[in-house]
């Protein structure tokens, strides 16, 4: 018999209606389709990307010279904020801090309960720091131990 694992890859940025939701909606989001991953299924899941990144504003993700649907410069999208200072943490308020480190729990306490495990990407970066674990633990924003959670039960 083979041992098999089904990877899930989990970002809210892709689409004009994930880059759209309030902080609170992206921690739901994963909340309530962390159940689905695995239901039903034979096989282990281990979630094997997954971001603190909760805009597309990230330099080249929607390809080279590409815009982001989060300001609106990707064909077809629509105007949800500026992408000026989102991919320095020296640029977060400390609003936006907190929403990330909240984002980053709920998957953190998602994926330890319903999953076999997790890998972050990436570990640096060279402009998107919603996508760098390095500047994400450098920050404080990140956990550390994993275990230090600022918030209780997000998914309960």
């Amino acid at each position: 018999m083979r041992a098999v694992i089904v990877d899930h890859h989990e970002y809210q940025v892709f689409t004009n209606e994930l880059v759209a939701l309030q902080p609170w909606q992206h921690r739901q989001l994963v909340c309530n389709n962390a159940p689905s991953y695995s239901s039903g299924s034979d096989k282990w899941v281990v979630v094997g990307e997954w971001t603190a990144a909760q805009t597309d504003c990230a330099p080249a993700l929607n390809g080279y010279l590409v815009g982001s649907r989060y300001d609106g410069s990707y064909p077809g999208s629509t105007f949800v904020g500026s992408c000026n200072g989102k991919n320095s943490i020296t640029d977060w308020d400390d609003n936006f801090k907190r929403d990330i480190r909240g984002y980053i729990e709920a998957q953190l306490e998602t994926f330890e309960s319903h999953t076999q495990g997790w890998v972050f990407w990436n570990f640096k970066t060279e402009a998107a720091h919603e996508w760098d674990a390095f500047a994400l633990l450098d920050a404080g924003i990140f956990p550390q131990p994993l275990t230090n959670r600022e918030f209780t039960a997000i998914c309960s």
